[in-house]
């Protein structure tokens, strides 16, 4: 399920045998569903069933069955015309491509295809969907083992300074990785397995039985090739989804074992498995998604005395040291096995090698390789700008410097601020915390947003429907950036429409409209002032209908114009996970037909305080779902 020598992805092997058909343990998701008929009638057999064999299925999900096979028939269309699918080639001959994405902290991360086709926008719609639908069902299962388990806050290993109540809780802080393969059996020779019996690191991977598809993206039957080794390691048997392919089947890693200290964890079991494409012949495409729940990074490993983080830390150090992450009786073999022998697994994908940027071109200039980021740190984990380089580089990433918070609450130009009488109408975006205040005067917006505290940038805009990352790619916003090295500066951005990065994007609009725009910071507040009638070019509708707005704001570091440029992802100076909601959202900004000026009564905004806008991989910007 993943890449090359950089990364903690990879499995743990176990020893093979063979096979016959076995399905396994059904859990009707409307039974699933409902508390009481799941602890009188359902929950045992359950726990059963995670005990003796380590695989369940998730049945009946409304709405799974034509979503799925919607989805699938999409994945394999848009792989097919992405110039950023990876490619893998198997030891067997099979060819498989990919798109990864990842969920983190309960986040949705867009799937980055790089594709203007149709079949690519059509599917980035339908997959979301279909992505939030698998989440809710993996967030329901996870629920569940927790009642089976009945783990209390101290049998959930984390690191001293952080507990987590539940086991919903401790998953929610793991990150998700998500994938999209087709696999192609044209060159396949003999009747090798394609990927030998392993069991994953992860708690557990969720994941839809696939789907064989031709050119024509008709579907057509298929063996689906994937076998588990009994609990006792005498018998191999093919999983069988005959009645059930629109299941949503979940099988156990070796991360309950390790990261779960209950005597009921210690009796799951995590299956071997491995997977051999049928050789099925050109024209024919066997399509799959999964998705892997990692542990959180401070997770606690007794056996190891390491957390989760830390054993990944050590990997990416040395790669021979990749055994760390399983249970004392597996060995480990990393998944970059998987990746190409033209790949480097780097930040939850296979990046492909180029003329400029590869080990034997990086070596013929006396440079070693690596998965960096733009401060030429090392890749350890979570999201953000990462890539293929040539780096001599050891140094592992850290975290930019924060913004400098005042400590007392009280600030008196804040509410100077907010209680401007100028502005005849004003937003709470955050409750006491960040407004927007505005005017329709002439045809034009005055705005100001305000926050309590300092940032290193806050930004308002407008939305891009139907864009990348849920309009975020694509968005026409007005940023101010609080560069230490520069005098805080504001300009009109155009977010690129691929590339979230702020470094892709940091060239603000030569021929500015804006007008009176400031940037002022005191020691407690930070306010974003200007007028305009456009945001990078585009017409706002102040004179009748709405404008979907975004709006977001950092704590987290200062920005930069070195390293080619950088800011950073909203959030306070900790990066906290249970402040997001204090730092991104959106609002309407609606009109009134024939309205003019704001002394007339016709500009009205709603505002979304619970609008999910979720961090990029870029680190740069946010995303609105």
């Amino acid at each position: 399920f993943g890449g090359r020598g950089t990364s903690i992805i990879f499995v743990c092997l176990l020893m093979s045998a063979r096979a016959d058909l076995w399905k396994p343990l059904a859990l009707p998701y409307e039974e699933l569903n409902n508390d009481y008929y799941f602890a009188n009638n359902l929950m045992n057999a359950m726990m059963e069933g995670l005990e003796e064999d380590g695989v369940v299925a998730i049945t009946g999900i409304p709405g799974f069955s034509e979503l799925r096979s919607e989805v699938l028939r999409g994945a394999h269309a848009c792989i097919s015309s992405s110039p950023l699918a990876q490619s893998t080639k198997f030891p067997d001959g099979t060819l498989r491509r990919t798109l990864a994405g990842a969920s983190i902290e309960g986040k949705q991360q867009g799937i980055d295809h790089g594709s203007t086709s149709l079949a690519c926008r059509d599917w980035q719609q339908t997959s979301s969907e279909f992505r939030r639908m698998v989440a809710a069902s993996v967030d329901l299962f996870v629920k569940r083992l927790g009642n089976g388990l009945n783990i209390n806050a101290v049998q959930l290993n984390s690191l001293p300074g952080h507990s987590y109540d539940t086991l919903d809780d401790f998953a929610s802080f793991g990150e998700r990785l998500e994938h999209f393969h087709t696999y192609n059996a044209e060159a396949k020779q003999g009747s090798e397995v394609t990927i030998d019996y392993h069991v994953d690191q992860g708690l557990f991977i969720a994941f839809v039985p696939a789907m064989l598809l031709d050119d024509a993206l008709n579907p057509a039957a298929l063996p689906q090739g994937v076998f588990i080794e009994t609990k006792d390691g005498l018998h191999q048997r093919e999983l069988n989804f005959e009645d059930d392919l629109d299941a949503l089947v979940i099988m156990l890693g070796d991360g309950v074992s390790q990261y779960l200290n209950s005597p009921a964890s210690l009796r799951l079991h995590a299956p071997s498995h491995a997977f051999q494409m049928s050789p099925v012949g050109a024209g024919l495409h066997r399509v799959w998604y999964g998705l892997m729940q990692l542990p959180p990074s401070d997770a606690y490993n007794p056996l190891k005395e390491l957390s989760f983080g830390e054993i990944r830390s050590q990997v990416i150090a040395d790669p021979s040291q990749s055994a760390l992450g399983c249970a004392k009786h597996r060995i480990a073999r990393e998944l970059s096995q998987t990746c190409s022998d033209n790949q480097i697994y780097c930040w939850f994908r296979c990046m492909d090698f180029t003329e400029t940027v590869s080990p034997d071109y990086c070596g013929s200039q006396n440079s070693g390789f690596n998965c960096t980021n733009q401060f030429d740190q090392i890749y350890i984990e979570g999201h953000g700008d990462y890539f293929p380089a040539c780096t001599n580089s050891t140094e592992l990433e850290t975290p930019r410097p924060p913004v400098t918070q005042p400590l007392d609450w009280a600030c008196p130009e804040f509410d100077t601020h907010v209680s401007d009488d100028y502005y005849a109408h004003r937003e709470e975006l955050v409750s006491a915390e960040t407004f927007f205040l505005w005017n329709i005067l002439g045809g034009r917006l005055e705005g100001k947003m305000i926050t309590r505290g300092l940032v290193g940038w806050m930004a308002i805009g407008i939305e891009n429907i139907n864009g990348r990352h849920n309009g975020m790619n694509g968005g026409r916003v007005v940023m101010g950036l609080n560069d230490p090295s520069t005098y805080p500066t504001i300009g009109e951005y155009l977010i690129h429409e691929y590339s979230s990065a702020f470094r892709h994007w940091k060239k603000p609009l030569a021929d500015s409209a804006l007008e009176n725009a400031s940037m002022e910071l005191s020691s407690c507040c930070t306010s974003l002032q200007f007028t305009t009638a456009t945001i990078y070019e585009t017409p706002l509708n102040l004179t009748g209908g709405s404008n979907r707005l975004i709006w977001a704001l950092s704590q987290l570091a200062y920005p930069t114009s070195d390293f080619g440029g950088y800011a950073p992802y909203h959030a306070d100076p900790i990066k906290s996970p249970n402040n997001k909601e204090r730092f991104r959202g959106h609002f309407y900004l609606t009109t009134d037909d024939g309205a003019g000026d704001s002394e007339s009564g016709g500009a009205v905004a709603t505002c979304n305080k619970h609008a999910a806008f979720v961090g990029f991989a870029a680190a740069a910007f946010t995303v609105l779902i």
